[in-house]
């Protein structure tokens, strides 16, 4: 027996894994989970469908030097059998890749850490011209010329995810406007309920953050309408999985004759 090192054919596995079942809002909640996970405690998305169409997300988290950004864009950047901490919201080391370029054709993600910039771009086009895994990494002046990296750098440290050449946004909507502007909207409602614990006041288990869109905050939507009088609030139950426990929290929902229009909205 002899052994064989076969790997993937870039251009085919790159374009196939754009089609793994991402919408535009799943798919932002993802970097926001990398935010996250990064102790970031502002998270910005600025978004254009003018000129040079765009989606960036941009957060003060802890960032990465050259070599972390250069291990973070690799596909299968973390193993899953491997412990994380508490606030890590990751598993496989895919999801910045696979969820950005399920939306773009062009990512870029671009770090500060210690007062130093690092940027690296995975292209579509690069890929299929190289038949090559190529990753391109920036110049300090390439960076520079990047749209929104002056709010990184006003933090001083953090990571921004930059997408371009948004293609998959103007497929049912005719327009990159009609999509990028109807797609928010959904992105909105979709943040504001998945990140409700992260974005609430009340809640003291969670690391609490700051999330905007095109600097319009992001309010949190309470599933659980946990301040509604009728709500009934039940014991935690712990549940074991393996060698750690899971706090499952119970809510009794009031009855929908106690439901004003304001909850039902909700």
């Amino acid at each position: 027996m002899r052994e064989l090192e076969h790997a993937p054919h870039a251009p085919a596995l790159t374009e196939s894994m754009r089609s793994v079942g991402y919408s535009l809002e799943s798919a932002i909640a993802d970097l926001i989970d990398n935010s996250i996970s990064a102790s970031a405690k502002n998270i910005k998305i600025r978004f254009s469908p003018h000129d040079d169409p765009r989606v960036a997300i941009i957060d003060d988290g802890s960032g990465m030097d050259d070599k972390e950004l250069v291990h973070a864009m690799r596909h299968g950047s973390q193993n899953p059998n491997v412990a994380r901490s508490a606030n890590d919201l990751g598993r496989f080391g895919l999801g910045m890749k696979t969820a950005s370029l399920s939306q773009c054709r062009e990512l870029t993600v671009v770090s500060m850490k210690n007062g130093r910039a690092a940027a690296a771009r995975w292209d579509l086009d690069v890929i299929s011209s190289t038949q090559k895994w190529t990753l391109l990494l920036l110049e300090h002046r390439e960076i520079h010329e990047l749209p929104f990296v002056d709010i990184l750098e006003s933090a001083g440290r953090g990571t921004m995810v930059l997408w371009r050449r948004l293609d998959r946004l103007e497929v049912g909507e005719g327009t990159i406007e009609l999509g990028l502007g109807s797609g928010m909207v959904r992105v909105r409602e979709h943040l504001a309920l998945v990140f409700h614990r992260f974005l609430s006041s009340d809640e003291t288990d969670s690391a609490q953050i700051s999330l905007a869109m095109n600097e319009n905050d992001v309010s949190p939507v309470d599933p659980f309408l946990t301040r509604h009088r009728a709500t009934q609030k039940l014991p935690p139950e712990p549940i074991r999985i393996e060698n750690s426990v899971v706090l499952v929290q119970p809510y009794i929902l009031p009855h929908y004759s106690k439901l004003g229009p304001l909850d039902l909205r909700k």
